[in-house]
């Protein structure tokens, strides 16, 4: 009972141990990155070009699958990732990059 009231944070080893991707990650951080997207926004609307800004968002962790379905269903997924990013690299490769 005890061990569950502790405050989150890395200063726990249980938290750590229970959250090993984003112990680290405080609530400062997704206030310093909403004001470093509104900065990029700012400036590139002052511009009117450039890539559109992304969020940094706080770092997932990985949650075991529930069922074999599920392990298959994530399987394709990084399957068709990793297809679409070696076709990325034979293009870049072929252009000269």
């Amino acid at each position: 009972m005890l061990v569950a009231g502790l405050p989150p944070g890395g200063e726990s080893a249980l938290y750590r141990s229970r959250f090993p991707r984003s112990w680290w990650w405080r609530p400062e951080f997704d206030f310093h990155s909403a004001v470093l997207v509104t900065l990029q926004v700012a400036n590139r609307q002052r511009a009117r070009k450039g890539p559109k800004p992304q969020a940094i968002k706080r770092p997932r962790e990985v949650t075991t699958p529930k069922s074999a379905v599920e392990l298959q269903e994530r399987q394709s997924v990084q399957e068709d990732w990793l297809a679409k990013r070696r076709a990325q690299k034979r293009k870049a490769v072929n252009r000269g990059y």
